[in-house]
């Protein structure tokens, strides 16, 4: 996954990138938002939003917001809510746009991050600038049955963890050692819980 996504932003030549993976969707005025959102909060090195859950055969299911707030929000702040909610609150990719400008600073997505490869990669982003959020979906997520592969809440945890402490190192944050294990343990049930929503609905 990381290598494929690392190629596609190599491909783009805009200012500004997004991933769209092929069984997501956008909402028609995404990119205009994101965009305006981007051009008028020059602090933020990424525009995220809220989603619309979808099962395999396209039916919208629910809205799913990791945030409540609409606006500008501090990178590093963020990081920390994010790692210590143990999921991604910030977004999928079908959510995220971000600035060309910040690859050369922060690199490329990391292989060594398996699952969780894009929310390690908007914590990086957040070292460096803000986040602005829309609280209104900016697209659709399609969740599957065969999306809830086995072992997924180990590695997810696993990853997020990883994630955690690619943070610290950086400096972005500092967590202890218990700290940590709740880190692991948020992460580990957040796993579970979208494994069990990936069966009874997708």
């Amino acid at each position: 996954m990381a290598e494929n996504w690392n190629a596609a932003i190599h491909a783009a030549s805009g200012e500004f990138l997004k991933l769209l993976c092929h069984d997501d969707l956008l909402y028609t005025d995404c990119l205009e938002r994101q965009v305006k959102a981007l051009q008028h909060h020059p602090a933020a090195i990424l525009a995220s939003g809220a989603r619309t859950i979808i099962n395999s055969s396209g039916r919208a299911l629910f809205k799913r917001s990791g945030i409540r707030k609409k606006g500008l929000h501090s990178g590093r702040a963020m990081i920390r809510r994010c790692i210590m909610a143990g999921a991604n609150i910030i977004g999928d990719p079908v959510c995220v746009m971000w600035r060309r400008s910040a690859v050369e600073k922060v690199g490329e997505f990391d292989p060594s991050v398996v699952y969780c490869t894009d929310m390690e990669y908007w914590l990086r982003l957040m070292s460096i600038g803000d986040l602005y959020y829309d609280t209104d979906p900016v697209g659709y997520y399609r969740i599957h049955k065969n999306a809830a592969a086995r072992g997924l809440a180990r590695v997810a945890a696993e990853d997020i963890v990883h994630a955690a402490r690619l943070q610290i190192q950086g400096g972005s944050i500092q967590l202890n050692n218990l700290q940590l294990m709740l880190v692991r343990l948020n992460s580990h049930f957040m796993g579970l819980l979208r494994q069990i929503i990936y069966k009874l609905l997708g």
